[in-house]
């Protein structure tokens, strides 16, 4: 059974299959994911207390958000994740995620430099990228870009290119879209187990910047454990101690809040937090006052 194998296992059987096996095994994962929800298997069950807070922390934060949007914005966009039209889509998402850590983000500035950076990286040809070093990477992005402490080993660009480099080599083991996609489905019923599979394979991507990029490839069962929904979580003691317990604890309030609304979802629960809390409104280029501390004070006063 393949119950029996581990992931890597079942991803090197499944490429010495031929393209017309793969293919149906595509074709079965796809009829399998229309006939369930997008509910894979959670933590544990939640007791009728739990279940009923975290339908009302759910209600309370989407009456907040809604609150507090900019006139004119349209916040159900916000909802739904773009999904990658090419492996050359999930290479770039890789790249733009690897950067989403600590003070990193201000340092590259992904958004500001994308032209230049999708010059360096070929198009975001990971065919190409695979085959290069993180070193010799980091100094073609040192002929476009000015940056400092070049020889300090803790150069974030030079981290960064190593994440780069993995993540070109990690996408190449795919031979298409249908490929990947059937990979990430494979591991609906236990996501952290391939989110943990991608943090141990790409230098420099732990857990909260591996399911960054899964989440943001379209995969809306996946959440990234931020500071944002760290602090909220752990203002109303529920489990947060680490990256694996925020994870657990916005999979079950999603899964509780598909009772009330079927098009919960973790990464809904997550973008509702996050707009909340940073006030980014970044699809309608608009950046508000974020409202972490108003929010965890209008909780406050339900959870006594």
């Amino acid at each position: 059974m393949l119950t029996t194998y581990a992931p890597q296992e079942i991803s090197a059987m499944y490429e010495q299959l031929s393209d017309d096996e793969q293919n149906a095994i595509a074709s079965l994962i796809e009829i399998f994911l229309r006939k369930k929800t997008h509910n894979p298997s959670y933590p544990k069950e939640s007791t009728v207390e739990t279940k009923q807070k975290n339908q009302l922390f759910y209600q309370t934060a989407q009456e907040f958000l809604q609150n507090m949007a900019p006139n004119g914005v349209q916040l159900e966009k916000y909802f739904k994740p773009d999904t990658p039209q090419s492996l050359q889509d999930v290479f770039k998402q890789f790249t733009c995620s690897a950067q989403n850590t600590q003070r990193m983000p201000n340092v590259i500035k992904f958004g500001k430099r994308e032209k230049i950076i999708k010059k360096v990286l070929c198009d975001f040809d990971y065919q190409k990228i695979k085959n290069i070093s993180a070193e010799e990477l980091f100094k073609t992005f040192q002929k476009d870009i000015v940056i400092n402490n070049v020889n300090s080993p803790q150069n974030m660009w030079l981290r960064w290119c190593k994440s780069i480099v993995d993540s070109a080599k990690w996408v190449s083991q795919f031979k298409d879209m249908q490929a990947f996609n059937g990979f990430v489905h494979s591991f609906d019923n236990n996501p952290k187990q391939l989110v943990k599979e991608m943090a141990k394979q790409i230098h420099g991507i732990g857990f909260a910047l591996a399911c960054d990029a899964i989440k943001e490839m379209g995969f809306s069962n996946y959440c990234k454990p931020d500071v944002h929904i760290k602090d909220v979580l752990q203002a109303f003691n529920f489990p947060a101690n680490n990256d694996e317990d925020i994870f657990d604890t916005i999979l079950n309030i999603a899964r509780d809040c598909q009772e009330i609304d079927a098009d919960v979802t973790p990464y809904r629960v997550d973008k509702t937090i996050w707009l909340i809390c940073s006030g980014v409104f970044y699809i309608d280029e608009q950046k508000i006052k974020g409202e972490k501390k108003a929010f965890i004070e209008k909780c406050s006063s339900l959870f006594k």
